[in-house]
């Protein structure tokens, strides 16, 4: 048997004895994400598997669920290592085109944190409207590894309200924080 060793709180297990990874990969088409593994036998790969289980996405009752990556590892950054991240998208009013040019943080199904500059930005043509979210990398959509391991595809998530905090002022840098509330919930996969 190949074997290598797991970085972080994790540990070499076959791929059916791991239900955090089991579990995203039948959700889609898996065609063997190598960065994942860390051994193989005759029978079957071996994956790099959270000692601790760690909390799914879905399950609104436990608040820690929120941030957390079901990647464990301390050099890990590819698919799934930053499931928080949002991309503000800011509307062309003339042709529809969206750009993204500032990011935020996904804290509740339906807010997002975000700098209070951004969510105030003005530019010619252009209104913030919306948050994608699942946009790993943006050359592509939907996101896949190197080995062939693909991600959902993005989703925008119109957004309803923008509420910046009270002290803010333009052009300082004090207070600079801002919520945008999402017309729908996020669906945290």
């Amino acid at each position: 048997m190949y074997r290598v060793s797991c970085p972080g709180r994790s540990e070499c297990v076959p791929l059916a004895e791991c239900p955090e990874l089991l579990l995203e990969i039948s959700r889609q088409c898996y065609r063997g994400d190598f960065s994942l593994s860390c051994g193989v036998n005759e029978f079957e790969p071996h994956v790099c598997c959270p000692r601790v289980s760690a909390p799914t996405f879905n399950d609104q009752r436990n608040p820690t669920a929120c941030g957390k990556s079901i990647v464990q590892g301390d050099f890990y950054n590819g698919l799934g290592a930053y499931p928080f991240v949002a991309r503000i998208g800011f509307k062309n009013t003339k042709t529809g085109t969206f750009i993204f040019p500032c990011s935020g943080s996904i804290i509740a199904r339906q807010i997002v944190l975000t700098s209070a500059h951004c969510a105030l930005a003005k530019a010619d043509s252009h209104r913030l409207s919306s948050v994608r979210v699942g946009d790993y990398d943006t050359r592509t959509d939907p996101d896949c590894g190197s080995t062939g391991f693909c991600a959902p595809v993005a989703i925008n998530h119109a957004v309803s309200q923008i509420i910046v905090h009270p002290d803010y002022i333009e052009g300082q840098y004090h207070h600079d924080i801002a919520l945008l509330i999402l017309r729908s919930p996020i669906n945290y996969t």
